[in-house]
């Protein structure tokens, strides 16, 4: 499995980012059914996130209680997740407060250049730490970057594969009713 995710992260790198057109842009919010990469099926029950903070000390990371989630599972030596950082912290930054935004450093043998990466990308939002690619395995992550949108229920809603750009994440987003009020 990790060997794979290495292989699919040097190709999508190679590709310079064409990695999502595999999927088609009609696919965006789409399940993964059909696409050859894996993922969770939207209404599966999404595994729960029980891992230590990114940088930060042992333990588990904080409770995420019943509000929606992106998950994006991301890696330092994966260039088209190093790309895609500014735009999921843009998006985040303006993101309702019903939703919380999470990114899982994967199967890294660097987790403190994930973390400068991500600093440097603007993430403000929480980061866990994936050291085995246990939890990505869980969550049935075969290429990155993949990203998650979890509904409060705790029920995957829709997954995205490869690099976006903050208007692909916002347009996948209202399709889920970003813009709602509440929370």
């Amino acid at each position: 499995m990790f060997l794979l995710l290495c292989v699919l992260a040097a190709v999508a790198g190679f590709l310079g980012g064409r990695i999502w057109l595999a999927v088609g842009q009609s696919g965006m919010g789409s399940s993964s059914a059909g696409t050859g990469l894996g993922g969770l099926d939207p209404g599966a029950r999404a595994p729960r996130l029980a891992l230590p903070l990114l940088g930060g000390p042992g333990g588990s990371g904080p409770e995420l209680g019943r509000r929606a989630l992106v998950v994006d599972f991301f890696a330092s030596w994966c260039a088209e997740c190093r790309a895609e950082l500014g735009s999921l912290a843009r998006v985040a930054s303006r993101a309702p407060k019903w939703i919380r935004f999470v990114g899982v450093d994967t199967a890294d043998s660097n987790p403190q250049a994930a973390l400068k990466d991500a600093r440097s990308a603007g993430v403000s939002y929480l980061l866990l730490e994936d050291k085995s690619g246990a939890e990505a395995a869980a969550w049935r992550v075969e290429v990155l970057p993949t990203t998650y949108l979890v509904s409060e229920a705790g029920r995957v809603l829709s997954v995205l594969y490869g690099r976006h750009s903050s208007a692909q994440f916002e347009g996948w987003l209202a399709q889920y009713h970003w813009g709602r009020t509440g929370g």
